[in-house]
C-alpha cells in the first residue's frame, strides 16, 4: 500500500508492509513454491531448451550466508540448481571469514553456481574487478557471472564485457523470460498466475526470506535483529529503513500509473 497522509497533508514514511497475496514465506512457503513450479511443468535449470517450460533460479545474498547454505542444501535434496551471488564487501558478512568461505565453497560442491553480486556505488574505490578478483581470491572458484546489487539505486552505466563476466539478466535471453522477484517481500507480479501463463522464467529469491520461519517483512526484520551482531544492527535498520522508501516509491508511482 502507499504510504499514508497526514491532515497536513505531510507523507507517513513508516509503510504498513500488509502479506503478499499470493506468497507464504518461510521453508514451507520455498517448499510450495517449488512444487507450484514443478506442476506447472517448469524445469529448473541453468540453459534453456526450447521443449520445455524453463526457469532460471537465481539467490542474491545480502545478509546471511547460514540461509544460503541451508536454501542451497535444500534444494540439492530436490534436484535443483541454481545460481548463488555474493557480494565482495558486505556490511554483514566477510570474505575474510574462514566461516564464510567455507559456506560458499560448500555451496560450490553442491553444484550450485557461484558468482558476484557486483555493487556498482563502490565502482570508483573497488572496480568491477576489484570486487570479482577478491572474491575468486577468497574462495578459490573462477567467478565468470554477476548479477547486479541494487541497480535501481546504485546505478549501472558500465559495460562489463562479456569476456570478464556475464551479466545474469542476459543469460537465455534469446528465450525472452520474464524477470520476478521477491523483493522486499512484495513481488510485482503475481507467482501463481506468471506460472501458468509464462513460458520463460528468471525469478530471483532472496535466501532469508525463505530459510527464516517469517510471515511478512516485520518478521524478516525483527528476526535479521536477533541473528545479526550488535555492531551491525544500525547499519541494518539503516539499509530497512532504504528498502521501505524504495518500496513506498515504487507503490506510488503505481498508484500514479493507474490514476
Amino acid at each position: 500500500m502507499a504510504s499514508k497522509t497526514s491532515k497536513s497533508g505531510n507523507q507517513d514514511d513508516s509503510l504498513q508492509f500488509k502479506k503478499s497475496a499470493n506468497l507464504t514465506f518461510g521453508k514451507k512457503g520455498f517448499l510450495d513454491l517449488i512444487t507450484d513450479i514443478a506442476n506447472n511443468g517448469f524445469a529448473i535449470s541453468k540453459e534453456f531448451s526450447v521443449n520445455k517450460k524453463n526457469l532460471l533460479l537465481r539467490h542474491d545474498v545480502d545478509f546471511d550466508l547460514e540461509c544460503a547454505l541451508n536454501i542451497a542444501m535444500l534444494e540439492t535434496e530436490m534436484g535443483i540448481y541454481s545460481h548463488f551471488f555474493f557480494l565482495s564487501s558486505s556490511p554483514y558478512y566477510s570474505l575474510d571469514s574462514k566461516e564464510v568461505r567455507n559456506r560458499i565453497e560448500r555451496i560450490s560442491e553442491l553444484g550450485h553456481v557461484i558468482g558476484l553480486h557486483y555493487d556498482a556505488s563502490k565502482e570508483r574505490t573497488e572496480s568491477f574487478e576489484t570486487q570479482k578478483k577478491f572474491l575468486e581470491d577468497s574462495t578459490g572458484i573462477p567467478i565468470n557471472i554477476f548479477s547486479q546489487h541494487n541497480p535501481s539505486l546504485n546505478g549501472f552505466d558500465r559495460e562489463i564485457s562479456p569476456e570478464l563476466a556475464v551479466d545474469v539478466m542476459n543469460l537465455n535471453i534469446e528465450f525472452k523470460p520474464i524477470y520476478m522477484s521477491d523483493s522486499n517481500m512484495r513481488p510485482r507480479r503475481n507467482f501463481n498466475l506468471a506460472f501458468q501463463k509464462e513460458a520463460n522464467i528468471h525469478l530471483l529469491l532472496h535466501p532469508e526470506y525463505w530459510i527464516l520461519e517469517i510471515s511478512d517483512f516485520e518478521d524478516f526484520e525483527q528476526s535479521m535483529m536477533l541473528r545479526l551482531p550488535k555492531d551491525k544492527i544500525e547499519q541494518f535498520s539503516q539499509h530497512i529503513n532504504l528498502m521501505k522508501l524504495t518500496l513506498r516509491d515504487r507503490e506510488l508511482l503505481d498508484l500514479e500509473n493507474r490514476l
